[in-house]
């Protein structure tokens, strides 16, 4: 009993380590440890209860199968998060999918950080950020979605959809400002300044 205490208050790279020399004990308190906090994670992103018990034990299962190939210097933590949210985009299809509506680094700092406060505030900007796009004007959703999804130059905008670039500039600065007008309630989010800071960016972007 007392050699499983001492592993169970091992450090998670000291876990990690032993998985990859094949002690099956190991992984098991490597699960136990964060499989629950792994599944609330993806149910928050994703609001599917199955797809959470599915992600989890894939990426868990994985681990076991390729432990001697990963090689994780850091965070142990932070591997399985990214791994879990990875995994989650992958197995939802492409029509149920929607497209990324938050800058990378708003979901990286949940995943760094996984405080239950935080994790509401994000989920709760992420859903709103998408109601308040599907209440764009059409054209103005449309130049929104090239831009900020697509990634397109104005001058491609402009040609596709056969209007002038200046044009496609209103149309920008027209979400911009409806989009923070809808999201007012955030403003004091940080989640909130980061979505505003990568908005303004990529209105920037000629």
């Amino acid at each position: 009993m007392a050699a499983v205490f001492y592993i169970d208050e091992e450090d998670d790279l000291t876990l990690f380590q032993k998985i990859k020399e094949d002690k099956e004990g190991a992984f098991k308190i490597l699960f136990l440890r964060y499989y629950e906090k792994l599944y609330h994670f993806i149910v928050l992103l994703h609001h599917d209860t199955l797809l959470a018990e599915e992600v989890v034990q894939e990426v868990f299962a994985r681990i076991w199968e390729k432990r001697h190939e990963i090689v994780i210097k850091t965070s142990v933590k932070y591997y399985l998060y990214q791994a879990c949210r990875n995994q989650a985009y992958n197995l939802v299809s492409k029509e149920a999918r929607q497209p990324r509506i938050l800058p990378e680094e708003l979901e990286n700092m949940v995943t760094d950080d996984q405080n239950p406060e935080k994790i509401f505030i994000f989920n709760a900007l992420h859903k709103d950020f998408h109601v308040a796009l599907n209440t764009l004007p059409t054209q103005s959703k449309k130049v929104f979605m090239m831009k900020y999804f697509e990634k397109a130059r104005h001058r491609e905008i402009a040609q596709c959809m056969n209007i002038s670039e200046s044009m496609v500039e209103k149309h920008m600065a027209n979400a911009l400002r409806h989009l923070r007008k809808k999201l007012a309630t955030h403003t004091k989010s940080i989640f909130f300044a980061l979505l505003v800071q990568s908005l303004i960016l990529i209105v920037l972007l000629p």
